[in-house]
């Protein structure tokens, strides 16, 4: 046999080799993740698979086998699958050893700080549905009474349950307003109540996590934030790269007598990260 021949067939039987290694560890990643799903199924309580229990990169996370994101999305499973299946869960336990987490001292810059305000509309919305005549007759009076016109805006809409900019146009033409209000000044109003809506499902997030003992209770009003949720809690945030993280604990830290608020950003581990001024 000549040399070249005999390279060509080292060359050959080095090449089988690694291909059978990469078959057997791809047999063997398989078997590791087809078993961790099975045994994260068995640990999760029944319940109905859907876009809103599943997300697709946390079914791409499962599928790929890693124990550690595994263990996060059955947490997240877990905690949604009780939120399915419950109208109302108890407020954390609260007593005199319950911890309070230190303040984060890291507060965002300005710059980097979310595109909404709060401040503008009422924590709760008007919970009682109105005719039009007497939602707009409320709106009347709210005027009189000197609330501003976000108020007077997100109280109407709320009652009556119109969209954001007809309900803005039936306030003009009914003379509750002196002037059209402005395309961004409905903007903002529709955005200050979103945060509302959102926040309270990040507090029943938390208050699930608790439930099911994933995390420990703590003094304050506090919401589990996934990252997903992020943007649609607080629109055009900049968010500290040293920060990022799948989750976080979030504490509203109210400033009374004002409607101002800080939003405190925990890791899960309730070591602080930074605050939010709102």
């Amino acid at each position: 046999m000549t040399t070249k021949a005999s390279k060509t067939l080292s060359i050959k039987a080095t090449l089988s080799t690694q291909i059978r290694a990469r078959r057997t560890k791809a047999r063997a990643l398989k078997q590791r993740r087809d078993a961790l799903i099975d045994g994260l199924a068995r640990t999760l309580p029944p319940f109905t698979v859907s876009a809103d229990i599943l997300t697709g990169r946390e079914a791409f996370v499962l599928l790929a086998g890693n124990l550690k994101g595994a263990k996060s999305v059955a947490q997240r499973l877990s905690r949604r699958a009780l939120l399915q299946s419950t109208t109302t869960l108890p407020s954390p336990r609260i007593t005199a050893t319950t911890p309070e987490p230190a303040r984060p001292t890291r507060i965002v810059a300005e710059a980097m700080r979310p595109a909404v305000l709060p401040g503008l509309v009422a924590e709760l919305p008007e919970q009682q549905l109105l005719s039009i005549e007497d939602a707009i007759t409320a709106a009347m009076n709210n005027a009189a009474d000197g609330k501003p016109p976000f108020k007077i805006l997100d109280h109407f809409r709320s009652a009556t349950s119109l969209d954001w900019n007809p309900a803005a146009e039936m306030l003009f033409h009914a003379g509750v307003f002196r002037g059209r209000l402005d395309p961004v000044s409905v903007a903002m109003t529709a955005s200050a109540r979103r945060f509302w809506e959102r926040w309270q499902l990040a507090r029943d997030n938390y208050r699930a996590a608790v439930h099911l003992g994933q995390i420990g209770s703590s003094e304050g009003d506090w919401g589990l934030l996934e990252a997903d949720q992020l943007d649609e809690l607080l629109p055009e945030f900049s968010l500290p790269r040293s920060a990022i993280r799948n989750e976080w604990l979030v504490r509203l830290v109210r400033k009374p007598p004002t409607s101002l608020f800080d939003l405190d950003f925990h890791a899960t581990t309730a070591r602080p990260l930074f605050t939010v001024p709102m």
